[in-house]
């Protein structure tokens, strides 16, 4: 499930047709990081790396040309890691994925050696993909007259349409990407925990905008696994989304 925030607006603000053109996709974006999930269920039957990512190419990459194979996640500060060496999931690493507590995301690193078809020479390649445990409920945001839409709407997207001077580098940074991306946790209380801004805006005015809306929101009702609350990670992009 993708929650979308599409905040379009095509205002005027007396600054002329060009700034005018830069402001009307400014948006905002809430995901649930539902698209690259796995559940628990998941985890507890995986056996090797395509089990985690069905489009990994397995069939392309021989077990003699791997060279690590690294799991990993955070946790309260700390990185949990296990290496393997091709593959196949060691019985470390599927301690590590079974034990990972829901809302964390793992990530994984495989360094291997790629054939070049035309020389047979070889040399050193790298993936990454990651993927974010989600609970067997989601999070619920819990005020009944509103909506995420709403609440994102009043705490961020009118504040800088109100002044969009004070937030003009926004609509100067690189049509089509968002100007701040971040990350924080709804938790087992259903309140926002964890914020991290995993891509800056030039202006500080908006990341510390965004970090203000976000540990503001009011109360949701918490993720749930196994009739437990848990926490879920959600992600945040504001900004000129045109084309995104």
């Amino acid at each position: 499930m993708k929650l979308s925030i599409f905040l379009s607006l095509a205002l005027t603000f007396g600054l002329g047709g060009q700034a005018s053109a830069q402001w009307q996709n400014y948006t905002a974006q809430l995901i649930d990081n539902s698209s690259k999930s796995v559940t628990k269920e998941t985890l507890a039957s995986a056996a090797t790396l395509f089990d985690l990512n069905n489009g990994f190419p397995t069939d392309w990459i021989n077990k003699s040309d791997y060279i690590s194979v690294a799991l990993s996640y955070g946790d309260n500060g700390d990185t949990i890691i296990a290496i393997g060496q091709d593959h196949q999931l060691t019985d470390e690493q599927l301690a590590l994925i079974r034990d990972m507590p829901v809302g964390n995301t793992l990530e994984l690193t495989i360094d291997y050696l790629n054939i070049n078809a035309a020389t047979r020479e070889k040399s050193e390649r790298q993936i990454k993909f990651s993927r974010c445990l989600v609970p067997a409920t989601a999070a619920k945001y819990a005020m009944d007259q509103s909506t995420p839409n709403a609440y994102f709407q009043s705490a961020i997207i009118d504040k800088v349409l109100a002044n969009p001077l004070a937030y003009n580098s926004i609509a100067n940074e690189e049509n089509g990407l968002p100007s701040v991306v971040a990350q924080f946790k709804i938790d087992e209380k259903g309140k926002p925990s964890d914020f991290i801004i995993t891509h800056p805006s030039a202006n500080e005015a908006t990341n510390q905008l965004v970090k203000e809306a976000i540990l503001a929101m009011p109360a949701w009702q918490p993720a749930k696994q196994d009739g437990v609350t848990v926490k879920q990670l959600f992600t945040l992009m504001v900004g000129n989304m045109f084309g995104c």
